[in-house]
């Protein structure tokens, strides 16, 4: 997107599932900190923006343990992706885990949608807290019931749900000001 003049916010919307999530985010904050022309909001779908999750919450652990997931196997999945996706020597880099540093000024407003019984779960939760402390629109929301990968399965009730809740935000995004919408 491309400096525009007077406004840094674009029309369009960007989003991303999973790493895509991360990828959309590190882009939104690249652009952000260039002071570039911005997407008028982001859909990040289960993000891993850090590149060590936080602690997952007591609900987490919960829906975790529900489904047989053991935390402490995934979080060795998920450092040994991270590793690959950035090198080692870039995890602390905040375009490559857009949680890492501050939230740079006129970041988009932001919505977060996790899956219920997903260790990126606690990533997702706490870059929507980060957000949201820095002025940032940011909501986040869980789909009950549903596991990491949701709307790779469009045809499921989990990814239907995941698709219509998508598609209402977008709706809304067009129709209103890209300050504020739920």
């Amino acid at each position: 997107m491309a400096r525009s003049s007077g406004s840094r916010t674009s029309r369009s919307n960007l989003g991303g599932a999973s790493a895509g999530g991360n990828l959309t985010a590190g882009v939104a904050k690249r652009l952000s900190m260039e002071r570039q022309a911005v997407p008028a909001s982001l859909l990040l779908v289960y993000p891993l923006v850090h590149a060590v999750p936080p602690p997952p919450s007591g609900d987490l652990l919960l829906a975790l343990r529900e489904r047989g997931m053991a935390s402490g196997a995934h979080d060795v999945l998920i450092q040994a992706a991270t590793a690959h996706f950035a090198g080692a020597a870039s995890v602390e880099d905040e375009i490559a885990f857009a949680a890492n540093g501050a939230v740079p000024e006129g970041h988009p407003a932001t919505f977060i949608y996790n899956a219920d019984a997903d260790g990126l779960r606690a990533s997702g939760e706490a870059y929507a807290t980060k957000l949201a402390q820095a002025g940032v629109d940011a909501t986040v929301e869980t789909l009950p019931g549903s596991t990491h990968g949701f709307l790779n399965e469009p045809e499921s009730a989990a990814g239907r749900a995941g698709v219509d809740r998508l598609e209402r935000w977008l709706k809304r995004a067009g129709d209103e000001s890209p300050a504020r919408f739920a």
